[in-house]
């Protein structure tokens, strides 16, 4: 999983990036508190998916806790895992207290809006125009 999510997103966990692999997926694996990372997996027990829940983004401080991480495979993608993995963020969230939950999109923003995320703040991913969105639990 590791490689994967450092193949898609090298600008932030590749050697130039802000991003710090190693230490922030780890600590992702709590499963009781923030931050953790929830993971989809296929009928053979293949990963083809992850999200994560944190307490805070590090690029959007007044929006939290912040849902982040969102990947699915490449040749998994339009099959309904990233929706899936949203409400599964939302439940988690939920489960854990969460009254309103922050993320910013800019490849996934038709799967959030029909989950009813509303467009709060412009964005400022690396990899092209993106808005913040947030959801009231």
């Amino acid at each position: 999983m590791r490689a994967w999510l450092l193949d898609e997103w090298e600008s932030w966990y590749g050697p130039d990036g802000p991003g710090d692999i190693d230490a922030a997926y780890p600590s992702h694996m709590s499963g009781n508190t923030f931050p953790t990372a929830l993971v989809a997996v296929d009928e053979t027990g293949a990963v083809v998916g992850t999200i994560c829940l944190r307490e805070q983004s590090s690029s959007h401080l007044e929006f939290n806790p912040w849902v982040g991480g969102l990947l699915v495979a490449r040749d998994r993608r339009r099959q309904g895992i990233g929706s899936a993995l949203v409400k599964a963020a939302e439940d988690e969230a939920r489960r854990l207290g969460v009254r309103k939950l922050y993320l910013e999109t800019h490849a996934a923003a038709s799967v959030v809006v029909r989950r009813g995320w509303i467009a709060v703040a412009p964005g400022e991913p690396a990899d092209g125009p993106a808005m913040v969105y947030a959801l009231d639990l």
